[in-house]
Formats: C-alpha cells, sequence, structure tokens
C-alpha cells in the first residue's frame, strides 16, 4: 500500500461527506459544488462516492479537488433534514453507528448505538457500546464494549474496558450443559448488572441452582430452577453470538421448548 492510498483511507473513512471543487474530466464532470458521501476507498487511492445528484463518479485526489465538510455544515445538514443533531466537534468521527436527535458530539465513537442527548467531549473515544439517553462522556476518556445507563457522567480520563466474550464454566448435571454440550463457553457481556454472589447461598436454599459462573471471579452467568421443567436464566447477551446459521444453543433450546408447550 502507497503512502497515498493509505493516507487516503485514513483520511477519507467511509461516511465522510465532502464537496467537489474541480474534477479534471474533459467530458462529463461532476459540477463544482456537489456534495457527496465516500463510499470507500480503493487499493488505488480513489475514492468512490455516492454524489448527492445521485452520480457515482470517483474521485482522484492527484487531480481533482475535494474539501470536507465541517462539523458545523453537517449538523445543518442533518437539521434541514429534520435531525436534531448538534454541535459537532471538529475533532469528531463516527463510523458504524446509530445516533439519535440531540447529540452532542466531539469525539470519535463506532460500532455503538447513541440515544438522545449523548455527549461526548474531544478525545473521547467509544467503541462497540450502548450509550443511554443524557449520558456525558469527559475528555479524553476511553469506553470498550460498554452499556451505559441513562444520565450517566463519566468524569474525563476514565477507561471503562468490557470484554467482547467472557468465559463461563457450567455443571456438568445443569440444563445448560445438556443444551451447550460442554462444561465451558464464551459468551459476550454488554452490561454493568450481576446476581449479588452473598446471596447465592439463600438462592439456592429456596430451590434456585447457579449453573454458571465466571471461573476467577465466582459471578454468576446462568440460574436455573431445577423444579420447572424448563427454566434457564441467563446475564450475558446470547443473541449477539446468534446467527441464522449457528443459532445460539440456549435461544434454540428456549424456541424448541416455547414449540413443544403451545397447546
Amino acid at each position: 500500500m502507497t503512502d497515498r492510498v493509505k493516507r487516503n483511507k485514513e483520511n477519507y473513512p467511509p461516511g465522510t461527506r465532502l464537496e467537489l471543487l474541480h474534477m479534471d474530466d474533459p467530458y462529463h464532470p461532476v459540477p463544482e459544488g456537489t456534495k457527496g458521501t465516500v463510499k470507500h476507498v480503493d487499493d488505488d487511492g480513489q475514492l468512490h462516492m455516492m454524489w448527492d445528484n445521485g452520480r457515482t463518479l470517483a474521485v482522484n485526489t492527484e487531480v481533482d479537488t475535494i474539501r470536507k465538510l465541517t462539523m458545523d455544515e453537517i449538523a445543518d445538514e442533518e437539521i434541514a433534514k429534520g435531525h436534531e443533531v448538534v454541535n459537532l466537534g471538529d475533532d469528531c468521527q463516527i463510523d458504524n453507528c446509530i445516533v439519535a436527535d440531540g447529540c452532542m458530539l466531539g469525539g470519535s465513537a463506532k460500532n455503538s448505538i447513541l440515544f438522545r442527548q449523548v455527549t461526548i467531549y474531544p478525545t473521547a473515544k467509544v467503541d462497540s457500546c450502548v450509550i443511554m439517553n443524557d449520558t456525558v462522556i469527559g475528555e479524553n476518556s476511553r469506553l470498550d464494549y460498554v452499556v451505559a445507563d441513562k444520565n450517566v457522567e463519566i468524569e474525563a480520563n476514565r477507561t471503562l474496558m468490557g470484554y467482547q466474550t467472557y468465559p463461563v464454566f457450567i455443571a456438568k448435571d445443569s440444563k445448560a450443559y445438556a443444551i451447550y454440550g460442554t462444561d465451558k463457553v464464551m459468551e459476550r457481556h454488554y452490561h454493568r448488572y450481576e446476581l449479588n454472589i452473598e446471596y447465592r447461598e439463600a438462592l439456592e436454599k429456596a430451590g434456585l441452582a447457579c449453573t454458571g459462573v465466571h471461573p476467577e471471579s465466582g459471578l454468576v452467568d446462568i440460574v436455573e430452577v431445577p423444579a420447572c421443567d424448563w427454566y434457564v436464566g441467563v446475564i450475558y447477551e446470547p443473541q449477539y453470538s446468534s446467527t441464522v446459521l449457528h443459532p445460539s444453543p440456549v435461544v434454540m433450546d428456549f424456541v424448541k421448548n416455547v414449540v413443544a408447550r403451545k397447546d
């Protein structure tokens, strides 16, 4: 990869909004002043575009002249569409996110869902997170694999790190073991909740079985009620590792039992 190609991929990620100042095409150039969105940068460094007028002619940065739209201009575009997105900072970078109205974004976010009125201050980084309403993320903070509740204020320079996958050890005499067919699984966690293990003994005396635990912390990830035909509760999110071709075993077993009892 040449320096120019690398530079273009870094400077013009998919979703970047551009204005064409001049296109060096003697036949049928895209009109000057046309705005568009970068779709991708190819291995020759050309910017493949979706222009607002419907054309898709690529940009050659060696001969064509373009400029990035400022965050204020992008905000004006969103407001014109009826979206109440305001105050996007000059250093804001948003990639593969769902962003609700009213967010004030000065840092970067990718692979995340941002609910209404979320504020991300400059130099803060959010990756693979779900950020609920009215949450404020301070400058130079970093959040990876975090679910933030409503009205949370994360102070500047804080780091909160979750995990994409997480080991769970399963008791061999449990329904969970019969479902998974193994005593160890890796599952995804996107939450801040847990069963208070101080109550584990009392809960088990009352009929709850803690059948899946984290091997180091002892935190409970799977519970069952053996007295019931099918009662399995998990604190991780099996839907994140479930696909059409490879559905989650616990989800499939739940559906099978629902279907078997539909009458």
